[in-house]
């Protein structure tokens, strides 16, 4: 059982890592794409 335990951790601590990642870069996309000037 014990084994089981840093493994669930360890995928609810990359699944948080993964989500911020997601986060961090949809604001810089958003961020760039409103920096776009239309001609």
């Amino acid at each position: 059982m014990s084994e089981t335990k840093p493994i669930a951790s360890f995928e609810v601590s990359t699944s948080r890592l993964e989500a911020f990642s997601d986060g961090v870069f949809a604001i810089a996309i958003t961020l760039l794409i409103i920096e776009i000037k239309v001609p």
